[in-house]
């Protein structure tokens, strides 16, 4: 099993994409030795036993050369530098040395192969594929060239210095494969590490994981805490799709979870429903990534069940924005809607109103029968109330027995809004007079009503209330079970 690259890391082919058992320094180091040795070797052979032929000498001059300025690029820290430097200027020394030194029967002839392999290994297969066929070129020039009597004459050289060569190309040839096995067995075995290491990460994990093909969601394993968590055995799962099970209640959600892993290759926190073993439709949170498993694209995921939080989290949601005895928006939640509904009727040239209802001897009611009579006829008002307004305006309860119709969208006329409003306060008076059946009572309750207009101009949004809450005094100080309008006289 293959994790992916991470989604930020620049695209590569194949061939550009060095082999992750690179050559250390150390070996590099050794490489450039291993030269400057077989230079030294095949100078003082031509020295100290062919005098005669002191000419050669040119060849180990330009690799001892090379090797040299290779050897500062390493200590400069420069690898690659030094990995470049070295394959190319070791090839231009052997183009040079055939071209004046026998062709393709010079000494250091041998050495093509072994620069072909450097840079394929050192750099990439392009490299080496680049540097076989300009290696070919050459050697058909040179055959092309000797046929022709076109290259400088030149006598053959010993067999000691075909032999020294070859020697050394043999001793760098067999580093270089021991060094790859056992590169390749280390990569091996970390490889297997790594398996081991991820099953046991996969199998102990805390919470509920699954591997699954990314196209058709077929699950290839799942942990023993997938059973705990949702009630799905790895029986149950493996060799089923997820839709054949019916983990997933809404195939959208699954589709919308592997597009946005395709897209970035990892996903944390992505929040949907998977349906238990037994029926319950489950809040999940899941977290994974596009792994591969034997050679096909998977999502790895971890799924967390948050049922229980994401209802904590409407609890309190609720208790912060909403009365918990009637269930409507509390004076939090109305104010809110009010400075959006003020914005909104500037914005479009209309008005809204406002109701203040309070309840005519609301007090008496609880202190003879007790305050969970009193209870009984507020959730009976705010259902009442709700019933008879549109399913965009608001009802709300401000606490004790006052009560707040938000309308919206009325004429942007003030003459035209008023009776708009005074048609739903009348609807709402006709409703409250009712009697309530608060058992064993049968109960009549009156109210009384303030009604204002806004959004006719810039205002801060506790103007509307005040000016309500004045109307609604002005309809107790009448006589109670009236309505009136806000008269700024």
């Amino acid at each position: 099993m293959t994790p992916p690259a991470p989604d930020h890391a620049p695209a590569e082919s194949a061939a550009d994409t060095p082999y992750a058992w690179q050559p250390t320094r150390a070996f590099l180091r050794y490489t450039v030795i291993t030269i400057l040795a077989a230079s030294a070797v095949f100078l003082l052979i031509i020295v100290v036993f062919l005098p005669e032929q002191i000419s050669r000498a040119i060849g180990p001059a330009m690799l001892s050369a090379v090797a040299l300025v290779s050897a500062g690029l390493l200590r400069s820290g420069r690898e690659r530098a030094a990995v470049l430097f070295l394959a190319c200027g070791v090839w231009l020394a052997v183009t040079v040395v055939a071209i004046f030194y026998g062709g393709i029967r010079s000494t250091i002839y041998y050495v093509y192969p072994l620069v072909i392999f450097l840079l394929g290994w050192m750099i990439s297969p392009r490299a080496a594929v680049i540097a076989a066929i300009l290696t070919s070129g050459v050697t058909i020039s040179l055959i092309l060239a000797d046929a022709s009597g076109w290259l400088p004459p030149s006598r053959l050289a010993e067999p000691v210095l075909y032999g020294v060569v070859q020697v050394f190309v043999y001793i760098l040839t067999a580093a270089m494969v021991i060094y790859l096995v056992q590169a390749y067995r280390r990569q091996l075995e970390d490889l297997k590490q790594s398996e081991l290491k991820f099953a046991t990460a996969f199998t102990s994990s805390p919470v509920a994981a699954s591997i699954a093909t990314a196209g058709e969601g077929r699950f290839m394993n799942v942990n023993a805490n997938f059973e705990r968590d949702f009630g799905w055995t790895r029986e149950d799962l493996i060799g089923r799709t997820s839709l054949e099970v019916g983990i997933w209640p809404d195939a959208k959600s699954r589709q919308q979870l592997t597009e946005m892993l395709s897209r970035h290759g990892r996903t944390v926190n992505y929040e949907s429903r998977w349906r238990h073993k037994n029926g319950e439709l489950r809040d999940v949170s899941i977290s994974g990534e596009i792994i591969a498993f034997d050679g096909v694209p998977c999502i790895l995921a971890y799924g967390t069940d948050i049922t229980e939080r994401k209802a904590a989290e409407e609890q309190i949601q609720r208790l912060a924005f909403y009365d918990p005895l009637t269930s409507l928006p509390n004076r939090r939640l109305m104010m809110d809607r009010l400075d959006h509904a003020m914005a909104a009727c500037l914005r479009h040239q209309r008005l809204g109103a406002l109701l203040f209802i309070d309840l005519d001897n609301f007090k008496t009611l609880n202190d003879t029968h007790g305050h969970d009579k009193g209870d009984l006829l507020l959730k009976q008002v705010g259902a009442r109330l709700v019933e008879c307004v549109r399913d965009g305006d608001t009802v709300a309860r401000l606490g004790g027995d006052e009560f707040v119709v938000m309308l919206e969208d009325l004429n942007g006329e003030a003459l035209e809004a008023a009776p708009q409003a005074e048609a739903v306060a009348n609807k709402i008076m006709a409703a409250l007079n009712e009697k309530y059946d608060i058992r064993p009572l049968s109960f009549h309750s009156t109210p009384s009503m303030g009604i204002t207009l806004f959004g006719a101009q810039q205002e801060n949004i506790e103007e509307p209330i005040k000016r309500a809450d004045m109307a609604m005094y002005q309809a107790k100080a009448a006589g109670r079970n009236t309505i009136r309008f806000y008269d700024p006289r």
